[in-house]
């Protein structure tokens, strides 16, 4: 058994740049070559890494790895897929994992007999230590998987410039379409009553997106809110249902809840550890090919979450 898993990450803009300190900092990955289409970043990148082979053209990179990280604009994503399952390499593939349904569909005939590749997605707010509280923690998991009720998501930040190839629906929502999917095991594909509104402000897709649906399973409203101009940052889960109020502040790492069945009715609070969430992610992909480890996110997940995205996108079209 290979001890260290050989990669190349593709894309060196600015969450390339963490993913590739993270590669370097594992001690189950070895950084072998770096991808990039910019001259300068090629040139940069060969003085910060002078012992890692820097390519412009992604297959020039392939043979000399077992896995690549895909942290491109969105846009590539797709074409990335296609020429590492060629070459038969192990993905790692930024959110979200593309950036149309019909990408998402043709992915998903491709991967559709694929045995024996790791193919996940980043979808990194998962390593959160606040979601194993909410599974753990009697009171949490009470109110947590009550059925009925309202979920608000909330994703909001101020302005940065990037991420602009994509609607703030894939840049920052696609999260929360995730994270509702993985606490509540449940795809959303099959929405009811969906309501969604978005408008432009910094560039030409939507920066500004409210979407709301019901989940037919469990009967909870979900509310999803993303922004990229807000005026703070504001990255939190609010669970609201006959048991009681779960508030998840993200940013603070902290959950305040109220019990409803309590007498005295007093909110209560719960610390959780602040994590590196992107090291956590790559540690799991290399887990999951060294030693054979479930799929932390999986591509049909990934596929799953671009397909809500795309109809909630169809929906503020309308």
């Amino acid at each position: 058994m290979k001890s260290k898993v050989k990669v190349v990450v593709i894309g060196h803009g600015y969450l390339g740049r963490w993913h590739t300190q993270k590669v370097v900092q594992s001690n189950f990955a070895e950084l072998v070559a770096i991808v990039d289409s910019s001259a300068t970043t090629r040139e940069e990148v060969g003085k910060l890494y002078p012992n890692v082979k820097v390519f412009t053209a992604l297959e020039d990179a392939l043979p000399f790895v077992d896995a690549a990280i895909i942290v491109t604009p969105t846009s590539g994503h797709y074409e990335c897929i296609q020429k590492i399952l060629a070459a038969k390499k192990h993905i790692l593939c930024e959110k979200p994992l593309c950036a149309t349904e019909a990408e998402a569909i043709a992915i998903q005939k491709i991967i559709a007999n694929e045995k024996e590749l790791i193919l996940q997605v980043g979808h990194s707010e998962r390593f959160s230590q606040a979601w194993e509280l909410l599974r753990e923690h009697p009171l949490l998991s009470k109110i947590a998987n009550a059925k009925g009720g309202e979920i608000y998501l909330n994703r909001l930040a101020p302005f940065k410039a990037r991420a602009l190839d994509v609607d703030v629906i894939q840049d920052l929502m696609i999260h929360d379409i995730d994270l509702i999917q993985f606490l509540r095991k449940e795809s959303l594909q099959e929405l009811c009553e969906l309501t969604a509104r978005g408008f432009h402000v910094v560039s030409n897709t939507f920066d500004v997106v409210h979407a709301s649906a019901l989940l037919p399973s469990s009967e909870t409203k979900v509310h999803l809110r993303a922004a990229r101009n807000y005026v703070r940052s504001d990255r939190s889960v609010e669970i609201i249902n006959d048991q009681g109020t779960i508030l998840v502040n993200l940013a603070e790492n902290e959950i305040t809840f109220v019990d409803n069945l309590a007498q005295e009715g007093a909110a209560q609070r719960v610390s959780f550890e602040k994590r590196d969430h992107l090291a956590l992610e790559q540690e799991a992909f290399y887990n999951s090919i060294l030693k054979g480890t479930s799929i932390a996110v999986t591509f049909e997940e990934g596929i799953n979450a671009v397909k809500v995205a795309q109809q909630i996108l169809q929906k503020i079209s309308k």
